[in-house]
């Protein structure tokens, strides 16, 4: 849902730099547990990178929202 949001207010910037956030994470969780865990340290890692990008994406929502002037209905 965050992504139709962003791309809806043509935020292609702030995805992208979110999603290299959530790279980082990626590559930092299959560094720590693939070698322990194997293939489930991949699938972890993949779900960890998803949980990331919800996150930074979420944290970056109310400065789209101020930015296209969105208030809430009262």
């Amino acid at each position: 849902m965050l992504d139709g949001i962003f791309i809806g207010a043509t935020r292609a910037r702030d995805m992208r730099d979110m999603m290299a956030l959530s790279l980082a994470v990626y590559v930092g969780a299959v560094l720590a547990l693939a070698p322990g865990l194997g293939n489930h340290g991949l699938w972890i890692a993949l779900l960890l990178s998803y949980v990331a990008r919800a996150v930074t994406l979420g944290l970056r929502y109310p400065a789209l929202e101020r930015a296209v002037g969105g208030g809430g209905a009262a």
